[in-house]
Formats: structure tokens, sequence, C-alpha cells
């Protein structure tokens, strides 16, 4: 096949039950939560994806490169802000009020959609 392999931040999609059975053996690679599906949950709970290292960093570099989150309505795909701004709501850190993080989220999307 002549596939050379990964290099360090390459991005790759894995089935969901593959990454939990990585994770049980604790290989489980990082998780970009803005590229990944909300059908994830059906395998492992979010707070177990926001431990993953950094999902907050790279979610929004997706985000920043793709200028959004995309989502599905049957088989069509749609470009959608809010589905960003709630993706980004649930990385709130402990301790933070949930109006204050709303905030930080919504400067980020901004400073991310005029660059």
């Amino acid at each position: 096949y002549a596939f050379p392999g990964l290099k360090p931040g390459d991005h790759w999609c894995l089935l969901a039950p593959r990454w939990v059975e990585a994770l049980e053996a604790g290989m489980a690679p990082k998780v970009v939560l803005a590229a990944t599906h909300q059908m994830v949950l059906n395998y492992v709970e979010i707070d177990v994806l926001k431990r993953m290292p950094d999902p907050l960093a790279a979610s929004l570099e997706l985000i920043r490169c793709h200028g959004t989150v995309w989502t599905t309505s049957g088989t069509t795909l749609h470009r959608n802000r809010a589905a960003s701004l709630r993706l980004l709501q649930h990385m709130r850190p402990p301790r933070t009020r949930a109006d204050h993080w709303r905030e930080i989220c919504i400067k980020q999307l901004d400073r991310i959609s005029t660059n």
C-alpha cells in the first residue's frame, strides 16, 4: 500500500468502539471534539472526552480551520455557529460560571471568524 504512516499533528477518523478499546488499554489518541459526532456519546461520557489532553485548544483549532462546526440534517451538511458555541460550552472548566464561560466562548468564536 506504500502508506508512509502518520506523523505528529496528523488527524484521522477512528470509530468510537475502537477508541473505547484504546482507552481501556491506556492508548486512546487525543480527541478533537469539534470533529466528533454526537453519537460518540452512546459509547463514552462527555467527561471522559473532556479529560483528554487539551480538548478546548484542539476544538478551537478545528473550528478556526473550518470556520465552524459542521452538523447534519438527514443527508444535508450545514455550517453551524450555534453548534460551535454548544461544543465550547461543554468544555466549561470546573468552578467557572456558565455565563462567564459563554462570554469567553463567544469572544473566541468572534476572534476566529474575523481572522
